[in-house]
Formats: structure tokens, C-alpha cells, sequence
């Protein structure tokens, strides 16, 4: 029996500093795996500031504060909220 996940897609949008490695650290933070699936990425960043938005399919039943949590946990973040 095969088991299928419905998903719900949110768009993150992500203000932080600007510092090498910050892309592969902000998406080594959303959990590996067939759980989360990153569906679009765009940051735009000018040396001091990076700013952009995330979009990202989530399990169902899973609320967004959660992985709000361990995108604000990246050296640099400083805000990250749902805008859709």
C-alpha cells in the first residue's frame, strides 16, 4: 500500500546580513528528506543585507512556526515570516 503526503506550500520571506555560505546554510536548515521539499528560491544580496523569499511544500498537518524556527537559527537571519 503506498502511502502519499498531501502538502501545503509556503512562501518564507527571509531578511538577514550577507556572508558566504549564507544560501547552503539557510537550506541545510530545512530538514533533509521527503518531508519538506524546497519548491523555489530566490535572495538577492548586496555584501551587507540579503533579502529574498523561500517557497516550500510542507507535510499536511505541519505548522510553518516550526521551520521558521530553524531558519532563524542561521548566523545572519534576522527575520523570517509567511507571506503566503
Amino acid at each position: 500500500m503506498e502511502h502519499h503526503t498531501s502538502y501545503q506550500h509556503h512562501v518564507y520571506q527571509i531578511l538577514g546580513f550577507d556572508r558566504i555560505g549564507f544560501v547552503g546554510d539557510l537550506t541545510n536548515a530545512i530538514p533533509a528528506g521527503e518531508d519538506y521539499r524546497i519548491m523555489g528560491m530566490q535572495l538577492e544580496g548586496d555584501g551587507v543585507r540579503v533579502k529574498g523569499h523561500v517557497a516550500i511544500a510542507v507535510p499536511g498537518q505541519e505548522k510553518p512556526a516550526g521551520l521558521m524556527q530553524l531558519m532563524r537559527s542561521v548566523p545572519g537571519v534576522v527575520t523570517v515570516k509567511v507571506v503566503s
